[in-house]
């Protein structure tokens, strides 16, 4: 009998943690994805249905989703979908297609984005202490049905919280590598940033435009988006 809860708790907390990565694939990081538009919505033919269902999806370069849409007549309901999100992203259609380019990330929009994926770990690691205490309560039982000696119920307790351990250790650390990941975009642009400057061409361009119009040196995302100034493009690790 034991054996059969421990077998329910494990299978239920690597569901958690499958799900848990599945929500940190849905949170844009700057660089284009067809993962992040799963949750959107599309009023077609009546009804809300999920965008991958009535368009194709494709990523033809690291900077720009483009979005076929089966049904050309519902293209406007698939752009007003994705301005409706929480995505911040600015589509455009030509009316056969929807191209999305994914801009740098601001400063506050990457601790936005890191808050909000604390929030899905944290989800996750309640979700799983709850399958513990699911899992003990039943053990108890056993225990007191006289179904199990006191010896394999503590055994079977032990070896749920070894799970527990295991996969909240899982979860932080898929934190951090999403946490590195949202916070790495900002760190590569600004290194090109700093290259360019340095370049003996751009540093000519940049002084003929001081001598017009003196300014200070743009050093963070969010001043790029605020000016337009500085790269306007991602930079991916090879």
């Amino acid at each position: 009998m034991t054996t059969s809860i421990l077998k329910d708790a494990r299978e239920h907390m690597d569901k958690t943690e499958k799900s848990l990565s599945h929500e940190f694939s849905t949170v844009r990081t700057g660089r284009a994805s067809a993962l992040i538009f799963e949750k959107v919505t599309v009023d077609a033919y009546g009804s809300p249905m999920p965008l991958n269902q009535v368009a194709g999806i494709k990523v033809p370069e690291p900077q720009t989703v483009v979005i076929e849409p089966w049904d050309k007549s519902i293209i406007g309901a698939i752009e007003k979908a994705i301005l409706a999100s929480d995505l911040g992203l600015n589509p455009s259609n030509d009316g056969m297609l929807i191209r999305v380019p994914f801009p740098p990330l601001t400063e506050e929009r990457r601790r936005d984005l890191v808050k909000l994926c604390k929030g899905y770990a944290e989800d996750a690691r309640v979700a799983i202490r709850n399958i513990r205490r699911d899992a003990n309560h039943r053990l108890d039982r056993l225990s007191k049905d006289g179904e199990a000696s006191e010896d394999e119920v503590r055994r079977a307790e032990a070896e749920v919280q070894k799970m527990t351990d295991g996969h909240i250790k899982d979860i932080d650390e898929a934190l951090k590598r999403k946490e590195a990941e949202i916070m790495e975009v900002s760190a590569c642009a600004l290194t090109i940033l700093h290259a360019r400057r340095s370049s003996p061409g751009s540093a000519q361009q940049h002084s003929s435009r001081s001598s017009m119009s003196p300014g200070p040196l743009l050093t963070s995302p969010s001043s790029w988006m605020a000016t337009g100034d500085g790269p306007r493009a991602e930079v991916f690790p090879g």
